[in-house]
């Protein structure tokens, strides 16, 4: 992705967290040394359990099981994500900053083209 301003914005990073560990103040950064799994979806499910909230996240696209008595399409579940109860509310707030932020990249006339690329339409007749 290229912001406005024509840098790369490709690869947000989150925020380091701060957390108290005994007497002693330690920073949490993420470390993205190690490989990991990336997953598209366009299909998320939540529920939770008394100490848990789940999300499954799916891929909604043919060919997928379909049920027509029921008229239920079954998303394949990539992966699923369990989360602590401590850990929601710090996820929805930074869930509503980033749409916030990504709301304000397209009001600002930058959209994405196909392949993930940025492009201001403002520069444009």
């Amino acid at each position: 992705m290229v912001a406005k301003n024509g840098k790369s914005n490709l690869t947000t990073r989150p925020k380091s967290k701060t957390e108290n560990v005994g007497a002693k103040e330690v920073k949490i950064s993420p470390n993205y040394d190690a490989p990991f799994g990336s997953f598209y979806s366009n299909y998320a499910s939540i529920s939770h359990t008394r100490s848990e909230l789940c999300v499954d996240f799916g891929i909604v696209s043919p060919p997928h099981k379909v049920d027509l008595e029921k008229q239920i399409a079954y998303a394949p579940v990539i992966v699923r994500v369990i989360i602590p109860p401590q850990l929601v509310d710090g996820l929805i707030g930074a869930l509503k900053d980033q749409v916030e932020k990504q709301r304000a990249e397209e009001k600002d006339g930058v959209f994405s083209l196909s392949g993930g690329v940025r492009e201001d339409r403002s520069k444009k007749s």
